[in-house]
């Protein structure tokens, strides 16, 4: 299988209506390039690129039934083509904002490329692997929380789709989203919230400031009411991840 090198592909699943790239991608076409440049995680990938050139068109490089096409590909702010401008207008003017974002019209599949390498270069991989991933996970969630960029929220509805989409492309993608499902529990496990791990350091970390050890009934009710708090957000991700499926 090797390691992967940084360089993905895209695999078009489906289509929108209403956006450029509908009448020029089709369903089952490989994005390989990008203004004629193989596609580098660290450039963002695919949805970067949209996100930096905004109504600039993007010169998509595809495979198509064993020959490579070059398609230019223009994207539109995704919540102009949700929201009428009327409409849009009007919660303006009652104060509410937009964050804007640009879409071609496209769901798809990355897929990482690959290259052989020994049991030194696998063991430096896997080492470098959770690293890479954490700092990635968090400059995303940061760029949510500043409202650079919408978060998507789901839940395990949400996780066993992406897992039978994995089986379905192979045991390759199925063991690269578990390990990439990992990272993601053992950071938020580490988020300073009450009821996860990430909680308790926070009181062990008061404790070794203050040298006092904190109330234990007062330690008790916070984690208490922040399980509470995460089995009612569970309840509402997975209503959510299931109108998603009947949408």
């Amino acid at each position: 299988a090797g390691v992967a090198t940084g360089y993905v592909e895209y695999t078009v699943e489906g289509l929108q209506d209403g956006f450029d790239a509908q009448g020029k991608l089709e369903e089952g076409d490989h994005i390989v390039k990008l203004n004629g440049e193989r596609i580098h995680v660290r450039s963002g990938g695919l949805p970067g690129m949209i996100q930096t050139a905004k109504e600039e068109p993007i010169n998509v490089t595809v495979l198509r039934d064993g020959s490579e096409q070059d398609v230019a590909i223009t994207a539109k702010p995704a919540d102009m083509a949700v929201l009428l401008k009327p409409a849009r207008d009007v919660a303006k003017s009652a104060g509410v904002e937009f964050s804007q974002r640009y879409m071609i019209g496209i769901s798809m599949t990355q897929h990482q490329d690959r290259a052989a390498v020994g049991v030194g270069g696998a063991l430096a991989a896997s080492l470098e692997y959770p690293v890479v991933q954490s700092e990635m996970i968090l400059t995303g969630l940061w760029k949510i929380v500043t409202r650079e960029e919408q978060g998507q929220v789901g839940g395990p509805v949400m996780i066993t789709a992406m897992i039978k989409r994995s089986i379905d492309y192979g045991w390759i993608e199925l063991v690269s989203l578990l390990m990439l499902l990992n990272v993601y529990l053992g950071l938020f496990n580490l988020l300073p919230l009450p009821a996860l791990d990430g909680g308790r350091l926070a009181f062990l970390g008061y404790e070794i400031v203050t040298r006092r050890r904190p109330n234990p009934s007062v330690e008790q009710t916070v984690h208490a009411v922040g399980i509470m708090a995460f089995l009612v957000i569970m309840v509402l991700v997975t209503y959510k991840d299931i109108l998603r499926l009947f949408s």
